[in-house]
């Protein structure tokens, strides 16, 4: 019997973790890497899991923001074990199954906005997010897309192109296609960048605005309130679609169905992926008004593995359980909890946790970097350490994410609590140890996002103000 619960007893990475990790180095191409901890992990139950050393974490990153009924709900998985052995595939695009049809019609039904709607399947979110930009392209026949710094859109060529992952030397793509602006982080802005969009938005050639509800690997950032919907109007207003990338706000994260749910928004195109099927598989759909999705011409939008049977499956299961177990409730309340045991770190740690972003169960804490550069590596490894597992984002990996599984409880929260409280009042003391700043320099790499004042990131033409209110 394996025992499930926080317990480490082999500094992470240990030696079996470490072993793995330099075979990865020999073997796989370093653009698939971005390691938060040199860990490898091995095994998954309930909210925890574990690395190959045998050390056990509360899991609070779910894969990226991907697992969100946590590890081993066998209904999902013995739903995609029974469709593989009643039929594991038939390319959607040719001979559909009712797999995918089902799942199309439970997201337009599911979708903010009582409009007819269609949905495209699809295989992750950046695709997805790809397909919206081309469906605003064809709508309008307008070039330009805005959105705002510290938008995570994906890793396929195009959304690379949009955020800024790609260099200048290597590009023979209009990338004057896509239009920073400055993301208003606080009420003060918000009169001054609604202006500053409402002024591109009148140029009369932006094809659509794309946001997401909170920017997650931006570091959590939130607009103020009723920013977004003020947004939409003026886009719909100058005839620009707007698109919504619930990639990781969506499917309940938040406490609601939908990040958008909470601005008050129906957006014309909706993306969700990443945690659609829980993470038994890997899926995504884009879902918008059918006049837009059908500015696609018949079969231009193909995917040999698009519908995958046992892929939709899980994902329709995934969403059943949701509903039945009544986990966004149960995601609601832990995320209140959370958020007042966060809100505790920044009354009584002022100097180190500067600030607390986020809804439901996808929370955000800003850790100063005045001591030291990569103070929220150091933070997150030593919670590592003492068994909780976490995630590090935002322009200069500088916020602690924390995403656990829906089926968190009260005793997992008491947890987090007590670890991030030890850790913070260490980091205080300056009483971290040693080894814990040596692994972050051997170990710790996160994802390198664009920075705003630097060239490699700049080269798309952007928008530059004062911003004065």
């Amino acid at each position: 019997m394996i025992d499930w619960g926080p317990n480490v007893t082999v500094s992470p990475p240990g030696p079996k973790s470490q072993a793995a990790l330099k075979r990865l180095m020999a073997t796989v191409g370093r653009g698939n890497y971005m390691g938060l901890y040199g860990l490898f992990l091995a095994a998954g139950r309930g909210c925890f899991v574990k690395d190959l050393d045998g050390n056990c974490y509360l899991d609070c990153l779910t894969g990226a923001a991907t697992n969100n009924l946590g590890y081993g709900y066998s209904e999902v998985a013995e739903a995609y074990r029974k469709t593989c052995a009643d039929i594991q595939h038939t390319s959607f695009s040719y001979s559909p199954t009712l797999h995918g049809l089902e799942l199309a019609e439970t997201l337009c039904s599911m979708t903010p906005g009582t409009f007819s709607k269609k949905a495209f399947l699809g295989l992750c979110g950046s695709k997805s997010n790809e397909d919206a930009v081309e469906i605003a392209w064809r709508a309008t026949g307008r070039q330009r897309i805005l959105f705002f710094e510290g938008t995570y859109l994906g890793a396929t060529w195009l959304t690379k192109v949009a955020c800024g992952f790609i260099d200048r030397p290597y590009l023979d793509y209009d990338h004057t296609a896509f239009h920073k602006l400055p993301f208003p982080r606080y009420q003060d802005d918000y009169k001054a960048n609604l202006g500053l969009v409402e002024q591109q938005l009148a140029m009369g050639d932006v094809a659509a605005v794309m946001i997401e509800t909170i920017l997650c690997d931006g570091g959590n950032l939130m607009p103020p309130a009723g920013f977004y919907a003020e947004l939409a109007q003026l886009a719909r207003r100058h005839g620009s679609v707007v698109i919504v990338d619930e990639v990781q706000t969506g499917m309940g994260r938040t406490g609601r169905w939908w990040g958008s749910d909470w601005e008050g928004i129906e957006p014309d195109l909706l993306v969700v992926g990443k945690s659609l099927a829980a993470g038994f598989a890997p899926i995504s759909a884009l879902i918008g008004r059918a006049e837009l999705v059908d500015v696609i011409e018949q079969g231009k939008q193909i995917g040999t593995f698009i519908g995958h049977p046992p892929s939709a499956a899980a994902a329709l299961t995934a969403i059943n359980c949701i509903q039945r177990d009544h986990l966004l409730e149960n995601v609601a309340l832990r995320g209140e909890e959370l958020q007042a045991v966060l809100r505790e770190m920044v009354r009584d740690f002022p100097d180190l946790c500067l600030d607390v972003r986020g809804r439901g169960l996808l929370l955000g804490l800003e850790i100063s970097r005045s001591r030291h550069p990569q103070g929220a590596k150091l933070f997150a490894m030593r919670c590592l350490e003492k068994g909780l597992y976490l995630g590090y984002y935002g322009a200069f990996q500088e916020v602690i994410r924390i995403v656990p599984p829906f089926t968190i409880g009260t005793e997992q929260v008491a947890f987090v609590r007590q670890v991030i409280r030890e850790t913070a009042q260490e980091m205080e003391n300056g009483s971290l140890p040693p080894e814990t700043t040596s692994k972050v320099e051997r170990f710790a790499i996160g994802l390198p996002m664009p920075q705003p004042d630097n060239e490699s990131y700049c080269f798309m033409k952007e928008t530059h103000v004062e911003l004065s209110c």
